[in-house]
């Protein structure tokens, strides 16, 4: 139901200048410079092109672009086939001038396609339709009618309606859908707040008609009929809403759609606009991030890397939501480098910074994406009766709230790549930071997100850290215990700060004391704790990670625990837990995976000292479960 062509959609979608334009709000449409109509009589090329568009100024994956032109199975030739095709659109798309958009560029493992948010029919969309919804919010119905008009008037038909693609990509085009639909809703707003109830009425019709359960268009349907004096009509709509919903979900309407139809029974002329607009509280920005790390050392090349991709993003003008998911072992100061880069990055991002801890790592239960995206909403200014009850739908709520935002979302300790993606934008402006325990391997294949994955501090990184807590004078004092400590607790931050803090605590104590205190082996994990909080112990710590874990390979990180070296090959390792080597791998694997084993060389792990302590402890406690040693 796209509302007719708006006053701004054709200066955006074709600028002065003459630039190449892509348009997939409907069929595939492709024009370069000056016009020319392009022709891809390819379906691998269509395909292939649109995948690139519906991640415009995005890195997409080699893995992930495979998937898409391959959806049944890759044949044994398709990096080199997928190659060919690239070079065949780059030519007929004449994308190989690296000094101008659009480009086509290779880029992080896969391939981006770059291109001005004019040039693009979705972009222009979401610009649109984001300053539409603002200009609701505040207060401005006619604004909001003339930009949303606009975005609308871009619709052709179905998004890519005459491109064959995978399952993901057809996820994509459904959350496309949900966008449009949310700006038609949007766009019925602004009009009834204008008075314009009797030309709403056949479009509304037709809206619930073809969407029958979503429940805004009735209400707005019911407004619409009430104020043009067709109060039966509109009772009579409600009637059917009702009979709709019990019949296929057995739920009733939306209190504020009874509410509506009482006042309708009660002979109110609805003079107000109609009910359940979603009402944005006016606030200023949020600005969720936790404190800055004091004394916060090392990790140069990861703030470099860090520094240097949110520069080219911003100096290419690519408004992409980029993802980085920091990974590594516990303690080792994922969340201390994301929220320490946060703080110095957070005035580039104007619309406010969000943060949450999904505590997939924790003593209690891993937060349920809906229960998230209810407190994100919240802090967008959404009333808590007003955020959707079902997932999908707040999913796209939240998404339509971030459009062309630009706002840095930290999402802490993560458990897995379906916990963090509802919780994602979908439209540029944003920028994620997800810290985990796990490699999140789905987010990086199908999201884009980059990895920064984190390994214990240098030597010369921790007695910075120790100098910073301790003093220099200390540190400069015992050079030799100081080392020794930065040892036995692994190079670990978490650990490090434990131990400095009992050092400083004990000014009469010397580091070479402490340095003995934790040279013995069983009792260290016991003084790598804070006095005042029993979740702040390196042993609490490990013991979410290996809560984490499946059985069988507890088992083997438990029997590591009581190898005689600190490394083990796959051999020892079948040996040890007396299964196959094929299981073996799969098991130290996923020990990896989850950062309790590093994978030193092909074929070969280590254990983090404390990390071996732990296990070794666990193989104690838990031998009577499983009847062996381990």
């Amino acid at each position: 139901m796209a509302a007719g062509p708006g006053p701004l959609n054709g200066a955006l979608l074709y600028p002065a200048g003459g630039v190449a334009r892509f348009r997939i709000l409907g069929p595939l449409d492709v024009h370069l410079d000056g016009g020319e109509p392009v022709r891809l009589r390819s379906a691998k090329q269509r395909t292939l092109l649109v995948t690139l568009l519906l991640h415009a100024n995005r890195p997409v994956s080699v893995d992930r672009l495979t998937a898409a032109l391959w959806p049944g199975g890759l044949p044994l030739s398709a990096a080199g086939n997928l190659r060919t095709y690239m070079s065949a659109l780059r030519r007929a798309l004449r994308l190989g001038d690296r000094d101008s958009l659009p480009r086509l560029t290779v880029q992080s493992g896969g391939y981006r396609l770059e291109l001005r948010p004019s040039e693009l029919d979705l972009l222009v969309f979401a610009n649109l339709a984001a300053d539409g919804f603002q200009a609701l919010h505040r207060g401005d119905p006619a604004g909001a009618a003339a930009l949303l008009q606009g975005a609308l008037g871009l619709w052709r038909g179905q998004a890519a309606e005459d491109v064959a693609v995978d399952g993901e990509a057809a996820i994509t085009l459904t959350g496309l859908e949900e966008r449009r639909l949310a700006a038609e809703e949007a766009l019925a707003e602004a009009q009834l707040a204008l008075g314009a109830d009797a030309q709403l009425i056949a479009r509304l019709q037709g809206l619930v008609a073809q969407y029958p359960l979503r429940e805004r268009p009735w209400g707005q349907l019911m407004t619409a009929l009430c104020r043009t004096g067709r109060q039966a009509e509109a009772l009579a709509a409600f009637r059917e809403l009702r009979r709709r919903l019990a019949d296929e979900l057995g739920v009733e309407p939306d209190p504020s759609l009874r509410r509506l139809q009482q006042q309708i029974l009660r002979g109110d002329t609805l003079g107000s606009p109609s009910p359940r607009p979603v009402r944005i509280a006016v606030q200023v920005p949020p600005a969720q991030l936790p404190p800055d790390i004091t004394g916060f050392t090392g990790r140069v090349a990861q703030l470099r890397r860090l520094d240097q991709a949110l520069a080219a993003n911003r100096a290419g003008r690519l408004k992409a939501p980029a993802i980085w998911a920091i990974s590594g072992m516990a303690g080792v100061g994922k969340t201390a480098l994301a929220v320490h880069w946060a703080h110095q990055v957070a005035e580039q991002f104007s619309d406010g910074q969000l943060h949450v801890d999904l505590r997939g790592y924790a003593p209690t239960p891993a937060r349920d994406p809906l229960d998230v995206l209810t407190r994100l909403l919240h802090a967008l200014g959404v009333p808590g009766e007003q955020v959707p009850g079902e997932l999908d739908d707040a999913a796209a709520m939240h998404r339509s709230l971030l459009a062309c935002k630009r706002m840095l979302i930290l999402l802490d300790n993560a458990a897995t790549s379906e916990q963090v993606r509802p919780l994602l934008p979908g439209s540029p402006g944003c920028l994620v930071l997800v810290t985990s325990r796990n490699r999140l391997p789905g987010l990086a294949a199908r999201d884009g997100a980059a990895r920064v994955t984190l390994d214990p501090l240098t030597l010369a990184e921790a007695l910075a850290l120790l100098q910073k807590i301790l003093g220099p004078g200390r540190v400069d004092a015992e050079p030799d215990a100081a080392a020794e400590i930065a040892a036995r607790c692994g190079r670990l931050p978490l650990a490090l700060r434990i131990a400095a803090d009992r050092a400083a605590d004990r000014v009469h104590r010397t580091l070479a004391g402490l340095a003995g205190q934790l040279a013995a082996t069983r009792g260290r994990l016991d003084v790598l704790a804070a006095e005042d909080d029993a979740n702040t112990t390196v042993r609490s710590v490990f013991s979410w990670s290996y809560q984490a874990l499946a059985p069988d390979a507890a088992r083997m990180f438990r029997l590591l625990g009581l190898h005689p070296e600190a490394e083990v090959s796959v051999p020892a390792a079948a040996e040890l837990a007396v299964t196959t080597q094929t299981a073996a791998s799969r098991l130290l694997d996923q020990l990896a995976g989850a950062h309790l084993l590093e994978e030193t060389t092909p074929g070969r792990y280590r254990l983090n000292g404390l990390l071996r302590i732990y296990a070794a402890e666990r193989a104690d406690t838990e031998s009577a479960k499983d009847g062996t040693s381990g």
